[in-house]
């Protein structure tokens, strides 16, 4: 039985009802910066294109998001604060593991 049957949680309803909320409460700002799921779709479609986009993910290490100058990346830095980058301690736990 799933977690949230057993905390009797019906998450569809506690979305309807927090979604209703904002409505309400005339809530802008929650949804600035937030892409959409197309540019995932298109990658997810596209395996070679989702491997590269994979690899190029590492040039976060060196990109500070202040400086991507789409309005989307700014709306979203304005409403939150990033934590400090620790780098890609997984990335590198994972390779070494997978030469075991």
């Amino acid at each position: 039985m799933p977690l949230w049957l057993k905390l009797k949680l019906w998450i569809p309803d506690l979305i309807a009802k927090l979604r209703e909320r904002s409505v309400r409460e005339n809530v802008e700002a929650a949804g600035r910066g937030i892409p959409s799921m197309a540019a995932y779709g298109f990658l997810a479609g596209h395996p070679r294109l989702w491997r590269l986009a994979m690899r190029l993910g590492g040039l976060v290490n060196w990109l500070r998001p202040e400086r991507i100058p789409t309005a989307m990346t700014k709306a979203w830095l304005n409403s939150r604060t990033l934590p400090r980058w620790r780098g890609g301690r997984f990335r590198r736990w994972l390779k070494s593991a997978g030469r075991r």
